[in-house]
């Protein structure tokens, strides 16, 4: 994640780890939610789906509903990631596709510096992504 500007002693990870149904029903999201010192993890998953048609069409989905215009591709990530700025800069979605997983990394900061937080959300993804086994 991106560094955290408070103290040491301040910085004490805080996460909670879960599964949801996901969309479009037929999968689970492996979830993982909250943060370090002044970062916050505000949604960081992955579905798997059984096949590579059900991962594009769930990723098409959420690229038609919730991309805006000014979205930045991620090149060398997955078959296909976008990321943008939710409302402020101070919350970044990440979007990836990668065979049949569906990723989103949605971190949160009160000052990000712009680069790192894009970065943050890049590496995180593809720690992700080098973890999981696409099928």
């Amino acid at each position: 994640m991106a560094a955290s500007t408070l103290p040491a002693s301040d910085s004490k990870p805080e996460v909670v780890s879960e599964t949801k149904p996901g969309d479009p029903g037929a999968s689970t999201w492996y979830l993982c939610l909250g943060g370090t010192g002044n970062i916050g993890a505000r949604w960081m998953g992955v579905e798997v789906y059984p096949d590579r048609a059900t991962a594009a069409i769930r990723y098409a989905q959420e690229k038609a509903t919730q991309a805006p215009a000014g979205m930045d591709p991620v090149r060398n990530l997955g078959d296909d990631a976008y990321a943008f700025y939710l409302g402020t800069s101070t919350i970044y979605k990440l979007v990836v596709v990668k065979a049949n997983l569906f990723v989103l990394v949605v971190l949160q900061q009160a000052y990000p510096v712009q680069s790192r937080f894009k970065a943050a959300a890049i590496g995180t993804a593809r720690s992700i992504l080098e973890k999981l086994p696409a099928t």
